[in-house]
Order: C-alpha cells, then sequence, then structure tokens
C-alpha cells in the first residue's frame, strides 16, 4: 500500500502527496499558461529541483537502492527541463507582434534535430536504468523464493 516507503517517519509519508501535486502542477501549466511558455518552463524546472532536494534530504525508501534509483529519476526529470529552455518556440514573457515567425531562441533546425536527439537519449537511459534495477530486483527476489522452496524441500 505504501508502495515500500519508509513510514516510520513523517518526511516519507509526503512523497506521494509532493508526487501528486507537481503532476497537478504541470497539468495546470499545460492549461493555463499556453501563451507564457518560458513561465511554464521555469515553474516546472523550479518544481523538479524541489522534488531533488527533498527526495535527497528524506530518503523516502526503505530500501536505499530505491532512493537511488528515485534520485536519479528525479535528475533526469530536472536534465529533461533544461532542454525545453534550449529547443523552444521563444524565452519571453511577451508575445512578439510576429510569433511564431520570430522569437525562436535557436533558428537552426539541424541544432534544434541534435537537441531532440540527445534529450531522446537521456530518456532512453533512464528507461534502460530503470529496466536494468527492475530485472536484477526480480531475479535477485526469484531466487530467494527458488532457495526458500528448496529448503522447505528438504
Amino acid at each position: 500500500m505504501y508502495l515500500a516507503l519508509n513510514t516510520r517517519y513523517f518526511g516519507p509519508k509526503l512523497h506521494q502527496c509532493f508526487f501528486i501535486l507537481r503532476r497537478l502542477l504541470l497539468a495546470a501549466l499545460i492549461l493555463y499558461c499556453v501563451e507564457y511558455p518560458c513561465f511554464q518552463f521555469m515553474v516546472q524546472t523550479f518544481a523538479s529541483s524541489l522534488q531533488l532536494i527533498y527526495v535527497g534530504i528524506v530518503f523516502p525508501y526503505e530500501l536505499p537502492a530505491m532512493n537511488y534509483l528515485e534520485i536519479l529519476n528525479e535528475y533526469t526529470i530536472l536534465s529533461s527541463c533544461y532542454f525545453l529552455f534550449l529547443y523552444s518556440d521563444g524565452l519571453v514573457l511577451t508575445r512578439h507582434p510576429n510569433w511564431p515567425l520570430e522569437d525562436v531562441m535557436i533558428s537552426d533546425e539541424l541544432v534544434r534535430e541534435q537537441l531532440g536527439w540527445a534529450n531522446t537519449g537521456l530518456i532512453g537511459f533512464l528507461f534502460l536504468a530503470n529496466l536494468l534495477f527492475m530485472t536484477v530486483s526480480s531475479v535477485a527476489k526469484l531466487k530467494r523464493k527458488f532457495r526458500l522452496w528448496q529448503l522447505k524441500r528438504k
């Protein structure tokens, strides 16, 4: 029920609350701040930074490996947020009269494409790291269960 959270202390109990609030904040930014992408990026980056600091201080999970994986996840999300600034349609708080024809931060399409591939590679690395962690932990659980089954059989 608590997803292996360390429920002995108050700080880790707030982990799911902060997780949901950050998702709600992202949805609200997407819906209500469409005309201000720079504001969206800044708020999302700030929220990711706060979540990374929280996870790094509180260590909300019982297993240390889960805490380190969560820190890796949050760090990768924060790094991905930095990419948003680089290939956005402009970093201005007010629109230029010729928007979207002007206000492009990086106008070279090849550079923007390469930045997109770099971000995709970063997310792919995160996917593979999580897959590796799940595979190793599943194999370890299977080995433990097999040993217990062997001991019970004797």
